[in-house]
């Protein structure tokens, strides 16, 4: 048996931090091995559940700091950008990626700069470049066919917004 003792400190005069030594109740709480082990097994699993859902990129649910990829096509495409997470979307289907997760303000990802990117569908691999003017922008990017993407880049504090559009 595993013996779990807890002290619990009554305040008895009323003033905060003055603790009658005599009022100090002990808690007993006995649990078997069997039940000791459950406790573990399941704090572990949470703790993992936990590592591994801030280790992998989510889907977006804020408007800013934000990847979309639009994919018209028929087969799976991918789209990486420098340091910025890929963002991925099965044929006819749509994939996003939410930045900017350590803090969640929108800023600083993606900043303003140009963008190096890359776009891959089974058959073929194309780079382009664009440059992002917003802070915080939500970058959606929109696979018509497989020779054409259109890029529109959109600000995540106003309603303005910046379109490119690709062709091979």
């Amino acid at each position: 048996m595993v013996h779990i003792q807890a002290f619990t400190p009554v305040i008895s005069n009323g003033m905060l931090g003055a603790v009658d030594k005599n009022l100090i109740a002990m808690i007993e709480i006995m649990l078997s091995p069997e039940a000791a082990r459950k406790m573990l097994k399941f704090s572990a699993f949470i703790s993992l559940s936990l590592i591994a859902s801030i280790s992998f990129a989510k889907p977006c649910s804020h408007y800013r700091s934000c990847l979309i990829l639009k994919n018209q096509h028929t087969q799976f495409a991918m789209v990486t950008c420098n340091w910025l997470n890929t963002v991925t979307s099965e044929g006819n289907a749509q994939g996003s990626t939410q930045l900017d997760l350590g803090y969640g303000d929108g800023l600083g990802a993606p900043e303003p700069r140009t963008l190096s990117c890359s776009f891959m569908t089974a058959q073929t691999q194309h780079d382009f470049n664009f440059y992002n003017p917003y802070w915080g922008s939500r970058i959606e990017f929109n696979l018509i066919t497989e020779k054409q993407l259109d890029v529109r880049v959109i600000d995540g504090w106003s309603s303005r917004d910046t379109k490119y559009k690709f062709t091979w």
